[in-house]
């Protein structure tokens, strides 16, 4: 998204991290309803986020408040979806299966592509207390053609998989008529095989990973008037 922003290209040697105005990205600050999330080793993203979960995201490219006066590159802001006083359940799949793909004569394709969400959100107390839960699953294959290979003509790569779960869960308590608190758990698990996909490297010495992380958000709102 923040790559429809003004002024804004894919980072070079970065692949969806921003480069804004210029700057590097690295330059950027990623906030999660206000909390810095910037990863402390790559100054990039630190999080794969289900797109569902978002309610808002604030891109700031220039004109920035003192509070951000460190900052050289642009301030993104994600502001997650809350639960209201109705009930509300949102899903959605998306199937790209390799069947319904068009392929060159000879050309073997084994990418395959399945991304699921379901989002649900309402009243545990109406006007008093909130609930809203998130979930993405997302199972990607993709594969790599071979044009030369040291193992013989015969050699296949074998397809990526990446695979993950992206969810979500939230809470807000309006304690007073002048006091809100909340409570935000996200975690971003991710599998991948076969991550380099390489004409000279084998199956079995192929890289896996696993990343992924849990980040815990508590909020205090004060309104005083």
């Amino acid at each position: 998204i923040a790559l429809f922003a003004p002024g804004t290209v894919d980072g070079a040697g970065a692949p969806g991290n921003p480069s804004i105005h210029g700057g590097t990205p690295s330059s950027n600050v990623y906030l999660l309803d206000g909390l810095n999330i910037t990863d402390p080793v790559t100054q990039t993203f630190s999080t794969n986020f289900n797109f569902d979960a978002i309610g808002e995201l604030q891109i700031i490219t220039g004109g920035m408040d003192a509070e951000y006066g460190s900052t050289t590159g642009g301030v993104m802001n994600i502001v997650t979806k809350s639960g209201g006083d109705e009930f509300e359940l949102d899903g959605s799949v998306y199937w790209s299966p390799k069947e319904l793909q068009l392929l060159a004569p000879g050309e073997v394709n084994d990418s395959n592509e399945i991304n699921a969400n379901l989002s649900v959100g309402g009243p545990i107390i109406k006007k008093k207390l909130w609930f809203f839960l998130s979930g993405q699953y997302v199972d990607n294959t993709s594969s790599t053609p071979v044009t030369q290979s040291p193992f013989g003509d015969g050699f296949v790569i074998p397809p990526q998989r990446f695979n993950a779960f992206y969810g979500l869960g939230k809470l807000k308590w309006q304690v007073t008529p002048w006091q809100k608190l909340s409570l935000l758990i996200q975690g971003d698990p991710t599998w991948i095989t076969n991550e380099q996909q390489s004409p000279t490297v084998r199956a079995d010495a192929e890289r896996q990973r696993f990343l992924g992380g849990v980040k815990i958000v508590t909020t205090s709102e004060t309104t005083l008037s």
